[in-house]
């Protein structure tokens, strides 16, 4: 006899017996064969779902075996809930008798549970979800790695939301301190190392680098204590050196960009690379150290830079009240002007840049008005050179 099953009916999840705990052994020998259903219940009045032709109720592409996972960090990890996860320790998994809540003790580090139990007969025994690395749980190595290489800084907010437990502020900064530091110093030293000897490699053979940099500031404003300055290949979009100073190290917090601009391309020529262009902002100290001290090194302006501080110079002017018409225009004329950048065919030379702006595909003439292969889109409101209306 073949049973079918209609497929407008929903498919039935059963809950495992705790009676067939009894069957857990807890020995290296025993393997669990864990099994998932994708499958979700079919709604009546869905019309759009084409039901599979296959009368399996079992995916068995998420069957596995335990004993062929990896283990580590590679190892897939549950959310499970702690009620869940008493239900295993019901029965005695060694002589099937039950187990009295009083007999047992949980224990919790960070991610960690720990669960001494004993059945009625006298049977004990422990268990803990997951492995020691060297005395530590092996789940918070691995929870504040992940959040410590990801930049993850809200995931403290988002397990308090789910109530997910993790290691605490104490052994977070711990674990950081003791042993990721040392394991990114130890990276980035090796990374540096190749980088910088292929561009060496680079510079005996004649071809000079393009340098971009930029600082970055610990808070806005001018009271800034920390600065980082970095400067990044052009070619490769890789960091090539940066440098960190404290206010105390400047005059002021203003004075700490200059200084890490100089102080970072130092260390770079004095590897012996050759620099042939940096491209910075219109920072008025970093214009002067490359005009005076770096003669032989071309320095441009980022565009993005150059684009957004002329923005704010026409938002500025538009706020005036004898400026009022050229509001509608300042985002048209911003965006023309990073466009004539990007078109440009001349190259900047020395500190000062020179742009070709091209008249193409349409003109900005003595009117405010905008024309399209001779034909006007909007009505012109003419300004006079030198004036404000």
């Amino acid at each position: 006899m073949i049973a079918t099953c209609s497929p407008r009916k929903s498919l039935i999840y059963a809950e495992p017996d705790p009676i067939g705990a009894t069957a857990m052994d807890m020995s290296a020998a025993s393997v669990f064969d864990v099994s998932m259903t994708s499958e979700t219940a079919l709604d009546p009045a869905d019309i759009s779902f084409v039901p599979d032709s296959s009368t399996s109720t079992s995916t068995t592409g998420s069957s596995s075996s335990l004993s062929g996972q990896p283990r580590g960090f590679k190892e897939r990890k549950w959310i499970v809930n702690e009620s869940k996860l008493l239900e295993l320790f019901l029965i005695c998994p060694k002589c099937g008798s039950a187990m009295c809540d009083l007999n047992q003790t949980i224990t919790q580090f960070g991610s960690r549970i720990y669960i001494n139990w004993q059945c009625n007969n006298g049977h004990m025994g422990q268990w803990e979800s997951c492995p020691n690395v060297r005395g530590m749980a092996e789940n918070n190595l691995l929870a504040t790695a992940a959040t410590v290489f990801t930049g993850s800084t809200d995931i403290a907010d988002w397990a308090g939301l789910f109530n997910l437990q993790l290691p605490q502020k104490t052994t977070f900064y711990n674990i950081q301190s003791s042993y990721l530091l040392p394991v990114i110093e130890e990276a980035y030293i090796q990374q540096e190392d190749i980088i910088k000897a292929r561009l060496i490699f680079q510079s005996e053979d004649g071809e000079g680098m393009q340098l971009r940099g930029d600082g970055r500031s610990d808070s806005p404003g001018h009271s800034s204590k920390y600065t980082t300055y970095s400067f990044m290949d052009d070619s490769t979009k890789q960091i090539v050196g940066f440098e960190l100073m404290q206010v105390s190290q400047a005059s002021s917090s203003i004075a700490m960009e200059p200084l890490c601009f100089k102080k970072a391309l130092e260390e770079i020529l004095n590897e012996g690379i050759d620099v042939k262009v940096v491209t910075t902002d219109q920072h008025p100290s970093i214009r002067k150290i490359m005009r005076e001290e770096y003669p032989n090194i071309i320095h441009q302006f980022d565009p993005w830079h150059v684009a957004k501080g002329f923005k704010k110079k026409l938002v500025a002017a538009s706020n005036r009240r004898d400026c009022k018409d050229l509001a509608p225009w300042v985002r048209s004329v911003s965006n023309h002007m990073w466009w004539s950048c990007c078109t440009s065919k001349r190259r900047c030379k020395g500190a000062a840049q020179t742009m070709d702006v091209s008249p193409t595909p349409y003109h900005w003439g003595p009117s405010l008005g905008r024309e399209w292969h001779g034909i006007q889109m909007f009505p012109p409101r003419f300004v006079c050179t030198g004036t404000k209306n």
